[in-house]
């Protein structure tokens, strides 16, 4: 990995007030926003949603901690690979912003597990970079993916990304397409045989996949929130015209790795779109690859713009939270 000094180095007293902050808002959040909130289903498509009630004061700090977990993660991924070529601690300061502010996900345990799962999903993925010897890493990576949809069963929609990813990577073969479908099987043999032995009958297959083709479109009536998402969008944009000119540095490795993040956002965006009670636990994956291609340029090219973008959106992470839940209580 190029080792260089960084355009926008966050300051270690800068990266404690940061984490300060965040801890500060989940706490005013608990006490001021949630006690308003009813106890209610994190998705009614899971086979695991609501373990804990969403008010406890556990459940936030499971999710809390899941967040830290994830958010380091992300450093190692970008240290282990080159995601971006300069070891730098401002995706995982975006990932921890982006999930603060959006003050419904502070106890979305679940979606937090599914990008843990992801995480390693991708590392492996990466980890198979022209190798088309890699039975192993596809029979891991869709096992994992079998758990994923245990939690939320439009994770399906991953299947098919994960395969291309092995074929962008040149590691793509029959026997590593017959690995992803064998890595399917013991999560799901244990759970026929459960239902068989129970109910006397195998599940309803096809039942279950009209229930995940019916389309739920998303609707948001808060115009701050609305304000907030069209700003996100404008750093996004800004930062990808960049990066067009800034990956030409970078190996093809690198070209790569960038290019399955960039596709990648389009299954958090198809689900949040077309599967609106998915978005709790959608979310997060998308704040997971936001974080990495809004980082991109902003680590990497010197400049006013890059640095009004990154400290503007520092501040309006910081906002949102408490606009939420004023608006919450009117």
């Amino acid at each position: 990995m190029e080792k260089r000094t960084f355009i926008i180095k966050p300051t270690q007293p800068f990266t404690l007030l940061i984490y300060f902050l965040t801890f500060v808002i989940w706490g005013v959040v608990y006490y001021y926003y949630y006690p308003q909130q009813e106890d209610g289903q994190l998705t009614r498509n899971g086979l695991l949603h609501n373990l804990f009630s969403p008010n406890s004061i556990f459940t936030h700090i499971l999710t809390f901690s899941l967040i830290w977990v994830n958010a380091k993660l992300l450093s190692r991924l970008n240290e282990k690979f080159g995601v971006i070529r300069i070891r730098t601690i401002i995706p995982e300061l975006v990932y921890i912003l982006l999930i603060t502010s959006w003050s419904p996900l502070h106890t979305n345990y679940m979606g937090q597990v599914s990008v843990l799962l992801i995480l390693i999903i991708l590392s492996v993925i990466f980890n198979a970079y022209r190798n088309k010897e890699t039975t192993e890493n596809a029979f891991l990576v869709f096992f994992l993916t079998s758990l994923l949809v245990l939690i939320l069963h439009e994770w399906l929609i991953l299947v098919p990304f994960f395969f291309l990813f092995f074929w962008l990577l040149e590691s793509f073969s029959f026997k590593v397409f017959l690995a992803g479908i064998l890595g399917f099987l013991p999560a799901y043999s244990i759970i026929f045989g459960y239902h068989y032995l129970v109910n006397d009958k195998l599940p309803n297959i096809i039942g279950n996949l009209r229930k995940i083709a019916h389309f739920n479109w998303i609707e948001i009536n808060n115009h701050f929130l609305i304000n907030y998402i069209v700003l996100l969008l404008l750093f996004l944009v800004i930062s990808l015209i960049q990066m067009n000119v800034l990956r030409l540095q970078d190996n093809t490795k690198q070209r790569q790795y960038n290019l399955i993040l960039k596709l990648f956002i389009l299954a958090p965006i198809i689900l949040i779109f077309f599967r609106a009670e998915t978005i709790l636990i959608v979310l997060p994956l998308l704040g997971m690859v936001y974080s990495f291609l809004f980082s991109y340029s902003i680590a990497l090219k010197k400049s006013m713009l890059n640095q009004i973008v990154f400290y503007l959106f520092v501040v309006i992470s910081m906002i949102l939270p408490f606009v939420l839940i004023l608006t919450s209580s009117v």
